[in-house]
């Protein structure tokens, strides 16, 4: 069995790309509508196919120096009179090359070394650097354009709600305010007609006092 061909993959399948066609795979099998024995023999060969293909490219990353930036070769397994073996094939250079000047740069790099421009960012979904020139992230198959634009759409109707919530919260609390401004004052008019009152009672039980001394002495 070629397990890159059963995975429909290259032989220079990186560990996402075996990663990211497996979980393809398997979820392609788990919606098909094929009987539930045969399913199960196909998701047994799929699960062997990306077990040996993982385990030899995690080895061919623990063997390589420099796997992403200079090139080399790389373990891949190939049938072989029946039998499948490891062997080494050439591994290309990874660069990217530069939308502003076209200058090649590290398959990792955002920022061109040559012009100092963005060329790649990561995807907002799964993390993925994807180039600016790319609208689709190849991890995930997010629109990037489109999934910006929905969640600026939310961040903007958040925004409303926290505006709404202070306009509200700043309502209320003036109308608090004002409520409080006008108990002070009733309390100040209320004390005052107390204070008169006891004033004006004291007047007239002193003038009573004086009248009635006076009439009885």
């Amino acid at each position: 069995m070629d397990y890159y061909e059963h995975l429909g993959i290259p032989i220079t399948a990186t560990l996402e790309e075996i990663k990211s066609a497996y979980l393809h795979k398997r979820a392609e099998l788990q919606s098909s509508e094929v009987d539930e024995p045969q399913r199960e023999t196909q998701l047994q060969g799929l699960d062997k196919a990306y077990s040996v293909l993982i385990d030899a490219a995690q080895n061919t990353a623990t063997h390589s120096p420099e796997p992403e930036s200079s090139g080399g070769t790389v373990l891949a397994l190939k049938k072989t009179g029946g039998d499948l073996t490891l062997s080494q094939i050439p591994q290309p250079k990874l660069q990217r090359p530069c939308p502003h000047c076209g200058a090649l740069n590290p398959i990792q790099a955002t920022m061109c070394l040559t012009c100092g421009q963005q060329m790649a960012r990561p995807c907002p979904a799964c993390g993925q650097l994807v180039l600016l020139t790319d609208p689709v992230c190849p991890r995930c198959d997010t629109v990037i354009p489109e999934y910006d634009r929905r969640r600026f759409a939310e961040a903007e109707i958040i925004q409303k709600q926290v505006t709404d919530e202070r306009r509200t919260s700043s309502a209320r609390v003036d109308a608090l305010e004002t409520i409080h401004r006008i108990n002070a004052r009733l309390g100040v008019v209320f004390w005052l007609i107390v204070i008169m009152l006891c004033v004006g009672l004291t007047l007239i039980t002193a003038f009573l006092y004086n009248y009635f001394s006076q009439v009885y002495h």
